[in-house]
């Protein structure tokens, strides 16, 4: 028996297989911003019972998810120079907190959800030290680049709905001397533009300030 998602009745028929990566995978669908376990059993077609054999509450079911997404995005192997094992690192970490809507909030609000994440930080880390860094620069650096790649993807969630009009206006207002226009235009570009374009430029800055440790 199944649950039908629009009238919550039985219906008959055999109950659909759900397995904690088929709840992962519902969870990511709906976005971390609409996930609630009603609508993943919903869109599963099944019970909050059902769900309950594989996860135990709305945080394991974020956890799930979470570790779904490191699958789906797992840290890139090492390259042969260290700045461009970084960079590579830096951009498969920002593809991976842009690919579901919420999830970089997510992260900022629950433990469940950055839990997983702490694969990227450690395979980033070893493979500073494999490159001959010192442990402090290592550290360092990873922390640096993908501290960069959330704040930054933070950002761009928080712009993804911004009116861009809006936007012009407000820095226009801030930035209104005549001297100011290349710098406002400049700033204007960077909020409206491509926001992963904007990202590499900055990785780029960090990288080669820390190449100034090396």
């Amino acid at each position: 028996m199944t649950i039908d998602a629009r009238t919550g009745r039985r219906r008959p028929g055999p109950a659909p297989r759900v397995s904690r990566e088929a709840i992962a995978d519902a969870a990511l669908a709906l976005g971390f911003d609409r996930l609630t376990v009603t609508a993943v059993g919903e869109r599963l077609g099944v019970s909050h019972g059902a769900l309950y054999r594989h996860v135990t509450d709305r945080d394991d079911v974020v956890r799930a998810a979470a570790e779904r997404l490191v699958e789906l995005h797992p840290p890139p192997p090492a390259a042969q120079r260290w700045p461009d094992t970084l960079v590579a690192a830096a951009l498969a970490y920002w593809e991976l907190l842009r690919s579901t809507p919420g999830f970089v909030e997510a992260i900022l609000a629950s433990p469940a959800a950055r839990e997983p994440l702490h694969v990227h930080g450690t395979a980033l880390t070893r493979a500073m030290l494999a490159h001959g860094l010192s442990p402090e620069t290592a550290v360092l650096a990873a922390d640096s680049v993908l501290d960069l790649a959330q704040d930054s993807a933070r950002t761009a969630a928080r712009l993804d709905e911004a009116d861009p009009e809006r936007i012009r206006r407000r820095i226009t207002a801030r930035l209104s001397e005549d001297d100011d226009e290349p710098a406002r235009e400049v700033i204007i570009g960077a909020l409206l533009g491509d926001p992963g374009e904007w990202f590499r430029r900055k990785l780029d800055v960090v990288v080669r300030g820390l190449g100034t440790l090396v």
